[in-house]
């Protein structure tokens, strides 16, 4: 709970600027510097010639995290002296709110004392906490949920996540089908280790929307050569349309560690979109993987997180593309192409599905081997996108060439 400061230096930002999914991306900077006591210090390096808005912006950023802001001036001294000042000497003041409703919003805080000539710098407020539906924390061990929580992720088990959305015959909402790539010392001896990887989702307030957790047993192998042991664990969550900030924690029982990735995904409306695609997953062997059968129901390949491929590789890629849950079915035009680094196009195959190729599920799965036997060293860019009429929906995969 000791004060910190953070001394920002920045001709700023017009407070305009801020809209949609930037401004709750500002509310969670204010709200997690109110959780950890950091007090912004703003500086404006452009003195006297500096925009109001500019200005305004740096303003705001102290008055919401109990800082201050040294602007519309040319001389820094007495801003750095009364920061290190307030920094020297400060109070920790509790107290207990006779609010006890747990939503979630910011409640204002003033603080005065009685004494004439002095001013009172404090932070400005807090939110109360929310009283969510599904409080994951609760059932989750405490090692992942301190990975989970953290301000930034946790890379004591390094891992890497892909996730992709799919429709759910019958339902409004979506399941992500995804793969978490875990990275651990290779072990000297046979192995056996539970991973134990948990999602949780929120929404653009922070608000939870769901929780998932999936424990896979895995077998390593002593392999002198390679001293990195890598294996995809694999797991799914149903959500609603929406955007979703996810994250994901893996625990190893035998190192007794966790790693923690912070992943943000859109989930489309498939039932109300004229025409939309499923997320693109990749399927390629050289991985060990556990937890297959989470996703056996909802998509018919194995998926990997793999985006470094050779020549020889045998790579598929598996979508699904959905048409809207009323109304009649209608033909679409579907687009692939692979260009490279310099936008030069590799590979363009155009297919028509057909109306009468949509089933009861207002699906069709398409699925294709990349040609990368015909590819050369370097990024590329798998495209798909999918046309009916004045409708069109895109999906894009990168992937390297070795």
């Amino acid at each position: 709970h000791q004060r910190k400061v953070l001394m920002y230096i920045s001709v700023g930002v017009g407070i305009r600027t801020f809209q949609g999914q930037s401004l709750f991306l500002l509310d969670d900077l204010f709200r997690f510097a109110r959780l950890s006591n950091v007090n912004i210090y703003g500086f404006n390096p452009a003195g006297l010639g500096a925009s109001t808005a500019a200005t305004d912006y740096l303003r705001m950023l102290a008055a919401n995290t109990g800082g201050r802001a040294t602007v519309d001036t040319n001389s820094f001294d007495e801003g750095v002296i009364q920061m290190v000042r307030e920094s020297a000497s400060y109070y920790l003041i509790a107290y207990q709110s006779s609010n006890a409703k747990a939503d979630g919003r910011f409640r204002k805080i003033d603080v005065r004392v009685d004494r004439p000539g002095v001013t009172v710098r404090t932070r400005s407020g807090y939110n109360a906490a929310r009283d969510a539906k599904v409080d994951a924390a609760k059932s989750q061990p405490p090692a992942v949920a301190t990975a989970i929580s953290g301000l930034l992720p946790r890379s004591d088990v390094q891992m890497q996540v892909v996730a992709a959305p799919f429709a759910i015959p019958g339902r409004s909402g979506a399941a992500l089908a995804i793969v978490a790539n875990v990275h651990q010392p290779t072990p000297k001896v046979r192995t056996i280790d539970d991973i134990t990887l948990v999602t949780n989702a929120y929404g653009p307030e922070g608000e939870p929307r769901g929780t998932q957790s999936q424990t896979a047993t895995v077998v390593m192998q002593p392999t002198p050569d390679e001293p990195i042991a890598q294996f995809e664990v694999l797991s799914r969550i149903d959500l609603k349309p929406g955007h979703y900030n996810l994250r994901l924690a893996a625990h190893s029982a035998t190192l007794d560690k966790t790693g923690s990735v912070y992943y943000a995904v859109d989930v489309p409306d498939f039932a109300k979109d004229a025409v939309s695609l499923s997320g693109i997953v990749l399927s390629a062997s050289g991985i060990a993987s556990a937890g297959n059968e989470a996703l056996t129901s909802l998509i018919p390949v194995m998926p990997t997180t793999r985006r470094e491929f050779i020549k020889s590789d045998e790579v598929t890629a598996f979508m699904c593309v959905y048409q809207h849950a009323k109304g009649t079915f209608e033909s679409v035009q579907l687009d692939v192409r692979i260009v490279d680094d310099h936008d030069a196009v590799k590979f363009h195959a155009a297919e028509t599905i057909a109306a009468d190729r949509f089933d009861a599920t207002r699906s069709v799965d398409h699925q294709f081997n990349l040609p990368l036997a015909d590819l050369f060293p370097g990024p590329h860019l798998l495209t798909v996108e999918a046309t009916n009429g004045k409708n069109a929906a895109r999906r894009d995969v990168r992937f390297v060439m070795r």
